[in-house]
C-alpha cells in the first residue's frame, strides 16, 4: 500500500491518496477490513484520524461490515454507483 497526503490549489485543498496492492485487495475480498492510522502508516494519516477500508458486494454488505465500528453519532452516506458523482 502507498499512502500520501498532498496540498492542492483546488477548492478542496487537501487530498489523501491510497494506493492498494493486489495483496491488499485479496485481504479485503477475504472480508478483512483494513485500518490505517498514524501508528500503523505514519504521517500520511492526519493526527487523530483512522481510515477504515472495507469491501462489500453491495452497500448493504458494507453497512453490515461497518456496524461494529459505528455508533449513533456516525454519519453514513451511501452512493448507488461509482458512475455517479455524490450530491453536493
Amino acid at each position: 500500500m502507498i499512502i500520501a497526503r498532498a496540498k492542492r490549489s483546488s477548492p478542496e485543498g487537501q487530498v489523501i491518496i491510497l494506493g492498494l496492492t493486489q495483496e491488499n485487495i485479496v485481504h479485503l475480498l477475504d472480508g478483512k477490513p483494513m485500518a490505517i492510522n498514524r501508528k500503523t502508516h505514519g504521517d500520511g494519516v492526519p493526527e487523530g484520524w483512522e481510515i477504515l477500508i472495507v469491501f462489500g458486494i453491495s452497500n448493504s454488505d458494507i453497512a453490515n461490515t461497518l456496524r461494529p465500528a459505528t455508533n449513533s453519532e456516525t454519519k453514513v452516506r451511501a452512493f448507488p454507483s461509482t458512475k455517479q458523482n455524490p450530491p453536493e
